[in-house]
């Protein structure tokens, strides 16, 4: 029985189901330091009821590479299982132990095995030979889940995706709205190349369960998309909507007088503050009126809004001056990342403390 570090390799497999995520990170690097001796127990693995185990040990699979070929016949099963976490781990460690194995899976009759295939070509990206040429013929397969997948897998390509623009644009106007959506964020995904697509995104803003797709998706072409800036104005007045619509605005590079004050109505809500004071750091000094309800936000318990807001507090500039007391105290914050954003947004706010040096080099100095 194979062992490392003086544990076995069912020992190793057992803690895939622990709850704490480094335990688990360590028992996969150990099964796959161990390797092929661990993949006979690897594969008996993927029946296990638990599919913290199945997961893990398929992913260790996929790490051990083409020395795990052994595992093809289990894994290709498992490309077929109920749970989508695990066809989709499956369908990736096929691809990273087997090239020969992995286009057979493409071209499978079944459609979970197809779908879980294409679902993996987004995470291998273009290491895998001819990556794009594969998914622009799964968006055209039979089953739509396939497409779907397809969509899915381009999307998490981002920019690398340009190739199939002019698919995905016919896609955007000829598909179902059902499909329509995952299109979108893979036209936005592309980036600024993705111009093309803007008139028919603009057109979706008018269309109900698809307008804040597309607005997201204009926002990630960015100021290229500046003809929708008139209908995302009109979005402002939706309250399911005004929140997306303002930071797609920002993100275009919409005048902020519009925007502005709905970020600022956006940092009452926990379910978008986050988003909302991001937003207000990328307008920048014209987001000034924001900078009393942000330093309010300051005195908030949960480290990660003091950290985002010190450095929102920080793009604005000189203009926050009002909030240079409040972020002197939390100079001494117990929390590293607040403690660090207060310092670099002191230094934007007042720049001449920055005479003999920073006020970040002044404080390390007298550390």
């Amino acid at each position: 029985m194979a062992v490392y570090q003086g544990k076995s390799t069912i020992v190793w497999i057992e803690a895939l189901k622990n709850r704490d995520p480094h335990v688990r990170s360590s028992a996969i690097d150990a099964l796959v330091k161990i390797g092929m001796a661990a993949v006979p127990d690897m594969v008996d693995a993927l029946t296990d009821d638990n599919e913290d185990i199945v997961t893990g040990s398929i992913a260790a699979l996929a790490a051990v590479g083409s020395l795990a070929r052994t595992a093809l016949p289990a894994l290709q099963v498992a490309m077929k299982h109920r749970t989508p976490a695990v066809r989709s781990e499956a369908g990736y460690a096929v691809a990273k132990i087997s090239n020969d194995a992995f286009l057979k899976a493409l071209a499978s009759n079944e459609v979970m095995v197809r779908a879980s295939a294409v679902e993996a070509l987004g995470r291998t990206g273009l290491e895998f030979k001819d990556c794009i040429k594969l998914l622009l013929a799964s968006l055209q397969d039979a089953d739509v889940t396939v497409r779907d997948a397809a969509v899915q897998s381009l999307g998490r390509l981002g920019p690398q995706a340009i190739e199939a623009l002019p698919t995905l644009i016919a896609m955007a106007r000829s598909a179902d709205a059902r499909s329509k959506p995952s299109i979108f964020l893979a036209l936005g995904g592309i980036g600024p190349q993705a111009v093309d697509a803007v008139p028919v995104l603009v057109d979706s803003l008018e269309v109900e369960g698809l307008r804040g797709a597309a607005a997201r998706a204009l926002a990630g072409i960015g100021p290229a998309a500046k003809p929708a800036v008139p209908k995302l104005r009109l979005m402002l007045g939706d309250p399911s909507l005004r929140y997306i619509a303002a930071g797609a605005m920002v993100t275009i590079g919409a005048e902020p007088s519009a925007t502005v004050p709905v970020l600022i109505e956006g940092l009452g809500d926990a379910r978008v503050r986050e988003a909302c004071i991001e937003f207000l750091g990328r307008v920048g000094w014209a987001a000034r009126p924001a900078v009393d309800p942000l330093c309010a936000l300051l005195k908030r318990d949960e480290p990660s809004v003091r950290a985002l807001t010190a450095r929102t507090l920080g793009l604005i500039g000189p203009a926050a001056k009002p909030a240079l007391g409040a972020l002197r105290k939390l100079v001494k914050n117990a929390d590293e990342s607040v403690r660090t954003a207060a310092l670099e947004a002191l230094d934007r706010i007042n720049p001449k403390a920055r005479t003999g040096g920073s006020f970040l080099d002044k404080v390390l100095r007298r550390a």
